[in-house]
Formats: structure tokens, C-alpha cells, sequence
């Protein structure tokens, strides 16, 4: 999973899908609690390469798998693990062209992220850099730049 985001921020696409193949074999057969960021990455990654209908399927699948794993605990001090999944939907949006439901699932989960992991952090960073793409996307600009 750590390799597959590694790959995937470096925008080495091939290389990252290849690993969360076989990370998510072996979370499946073994029935490994990853698995839903696993299916997660895998909807970041389907998202960065265009492919949108199968990103929601597989966001879907991870949402099953959270709410599976977490149940009430979301509504708590795990709702930054649903908050992620939040950034792979703006984005999923935003590809969709529909920047203004992605700004309210974007500061949504920029809220909660940063409660969790300050203002910094590769998820607090993904949900800047999402919001700005937005903000762009509206028209916005000037709010981009802050």
C-alpha cells in the first residue's frame, strides 16, 4: 500500500497499479483489515487515469469495507478514515466537471484531516491541492491562491 502511494504521487501510474494488484489479492485471501485503503488508492488511481466508472465502483466497495470494519466509530475518532475516502470523491467530482459538490465534500474533509493530522500531511495536502484545482474550476482563482 505504502509503495502504491509513493508510485501514485509520483505519478508512476503503471508501477502503482501493479502494486495495489497484489496488495489487494492478498488482502482479500487473507481477509487483511487494509483492505479498504487499499480499495481507496485503488479509486484515487482509477480517478488520476480517467477511468471514472470503475473509480466509483471501487469507491463504493471501500466504503462497504469501512463501514464493515469502523460501523460507529466513523461518527468518532475514525471519521478521518471516511474523510480520505472524501478526497478520492471531490476528485472524482471535480473530473466530472461538478465543482461545487467536490468543494463540499473537499472542505468537509480538509476540516476533520486537519483536526487529525494538523496542517500538514500528505492527506491535508491532497485536499489543499484539490480545493485549489476547484476553486480554479469555479472561477475562483484568487481563493486558489490562498
Amino acid at each position: 500500500n505504502s509503495l502504491a502511494m509513493i508510485a501514485t504521487a509520483n505519478r508512476e501510474y503503471t508501477t502503482a497499479n501493479a502494486y495495489l494488484a497484489e496488495a489487494l489479492t492478498i488482502a482479500r485471501q487473507k481477509h487483511h483489515w487494509m483492505l479498504n485503503q487499499l480499495l481507496g488508492n485503488l479509486a484515487d488511481l482509477q480517478v488520476r487515469t480517467g477511468q471514472l466508472k470503475s473509480a466509483q465502483q471501487t469507491l463504493t466497495q471501500a466504503r462497504t469495507a469501512l463501514s464493515a470494519q469502523y460501523g460507529r466509530a466513523l461518527q468518532g475518532p475514525e471519521a478521518w478514515r471516511e474523510s480520505v475516502l472524501d478526497l478520492v470523491e471531490g476528485s472524482l467530482d471535480l473530473a466530472r466537471n461538478n465543482p461545487t459538490r467536490a468543494q463540499t465534500k473537499l472542505l468537509a474533509a480538509l476540516n476533520v484531516l486537519n483536526l487529525r493530522f494538523g496542517n500538514s500531511g500528505f492527506f491535508v495536502s491532497r485536499a489543499e491541492y484539490l480545493l485549489a484545482q476547484d476553486y480554479d474550476a469555479l472561477g475562483l482563482r484568487t481563493k486558489a491562491n490562498t
